[in-house]
């Protein structure tokens, strides 16, 4: 009923909350960058957990950001908040073409001033309980763009055992994404947090959800493929997923500017 569903179903029969490995792979980021030949070569994720009562504030705060960023040219900048789990959680997500961009000056500078700036964001974070922050690199030959986008999204976080990511990753591109395509999905995105993130062993994915009426029919896979393609699925990756975390989340176009990542028609 929900993206990565059959990794769902292998790890709820595991576990029934989501577990993160103690043991951190080291991953050879340069490696892991060279594969991304198109688009940003890292994306930064930004989530701030707000005050309820300041919520209308910090909305505003965030469409004057935004609207920065539309003017100093970035390719995108998308907000989305949280519909299932914590709800006064607000997410930005930023592409980043090289991590040497953030040796020079804020780029929003260019149309607010430092001093401007500095008294936004110190209004933007009177508002804000908590911030973590991550950084992830983004798997363009798993994207599905296919369609529009739309304000609901499904996000799984999933954590792979060790030694496992290429095993994963594979599964991935030359399965899950098939069948996803089979199943009707229009878009599908997914990252691999790398720094700052609760585990280097994790991918995280995002599915464009139709209407809240589509969980109610089951596992899109279910629907769409039966369950025999679906456990045959699943039974490449048994062994391999070690846990799941999934949510629903509601994309904030008033909030954003969508610029490149609008989906095609």
């Amino acid at each position: 009923m929900l993206a990565l569903e059959i990794v769902t179903m292998i790890a709820i029969q595991r576990r029934c909350f989501w577990n993160i490995a103690t043991a951190v792979l080291f991953v050879g980021v340069p490696t892991l960058c060279s594969a991304q030949d198109k688009g940003p070569t890292w994306m930064r994720f930004q989530t701030n957990r707000i005050k309820p009562e300041m919520r209308a504030e910090y909305e505003g705060y965030v469409k004057q950001i935004s609207a920065g960023y539309k003017k100093v040219g970035v390719p995108f900048f998308v907000i989305y908040q949280n519909y299932a789990g914590d709800i006064n959680e607000y997410t930005g997500v930023l592409p980043i073409m090289k991590f040497a961009e953030m040796d020079g000056p804020n780029p929003l500078t260019k149309v607010m001033g430092e001093e401007g700036l500095a008294n936004l964001l110190r209004s933007m974070n009177n508002c804000v309980v908590s911030q973590t922050r991550y950084f992830a690199i983004p798997q363009d030959d798993l994207m599905i763009n296919k369609g529009q986008f739309g304000a609901l999204w499904v996000q799984t976080r999933t954590v792979v055992a060790n030694g496992k990511m290429d095993d994963y990753m594979n599964w991935m591109k030359n399965d899950y994404k098939p069948a996803l395509e089979k199943a009707g999905v229009t878009q599908f995105r997914a990252a691999r947090p790398i720094f700052g993130a609760p585990s280097n062993n994790m991918v995280e994915s995002i599915r464009l959800l139709k209407d809240f009426a589509e969980i109610d029919g089951g596992p899109i896979l279910n629907q769409k493929l039966g369950a025999d393609a679906v456990r045959a699925l699943n039974a490449k990756v048994s062994g391999i997923v070690q846990g799941t975390r999934i949510t629903i989340i509601r994309m904030r176009p008033d909030l954003s500017y969508m610029g490149a990542v609008t989906g095609t028609n």
